[in-house]
């Protein structure tokens, strides 16, 4: 991303908003396209991989449970202490439940906080986004990298709620801003 910026900028922004649109709207159709197409059973995937797809499918069908306000805040580690036993089905690396975390915030973000909480996050990453760009350059060069990184590790790593996570997040944050200033 870095690099791309430096060549070309305007480029680089629309791609990386347009990435924040899908990662954002179209996360559930995407996780169970690739459940669906088996990729949760690929042998050249690592196994953390795999369960994560399943993971993420099984929670992706919940969301019809409460599609606009969402199950609630932390409903996925509630589930996961409730001693529930989940199946797991043949061929799978991982039992059929939403995890006591979401190993995705966009996934989890649908599923606890709906459409509300979707359009939340949707409208914090672009309000970030436009902050962003009125950063001059080649701070900006280093600001939108750090996004994307924050994004991209969003995306397959911890839970939403985890307090190490968000304090990580919000300390990129900051330690961005105070680089771009220095820039």
């Amino acid at each position: 991303v870095f690099l791309l910026y430096r060549v070309a900028p305007r480029s680089t922004k629309i791609l990386i908003v347009a990435g924040w649109i899908a990662a954002t709207v179209l996360v559930r159709p995407a996780v169970l396209v690739a459940y669906d197409n088996d990729l949760h059973k690929a042998s050249w995937l690592q196994e953390s991989a795999r369960a994560r797809l399943i993971l993420w499918a099984y929670t992706a069908r919940q969301m019809s449970k409460a599609p606009v306000l969402g199950v609630g805040a932390q409903t996925t580690r509630a589930e996961s202490e409730s001693g529930r036993r989940a199946d797991v089905l043949p061929g799978h690396a991982f039992p059929q439940w939403t995890g006591a975390h979401g190993h995705n915030i966009y996934v989890q973000t649908w599923y606890e906080l709906g459409v509300v909480g979707a359009a939340l996050l949707l409208a914090m990453g672009l309000s970030i986004l436009s902050w962003l760009w009125l950063v001059p350059r080649p701070g900006q060069d280093f600001a939108a990298s750090a996004f994307v990184c924050a994004s991209v590790m969003c995306a397959a790593s911890f839970g939403l709620w985890q307090a190490w996570f968000i304090a990580a997040c919000m300390l990129g944050v900051v330690m961005v801003t105070l680089a771009v200033q220095g820039a």
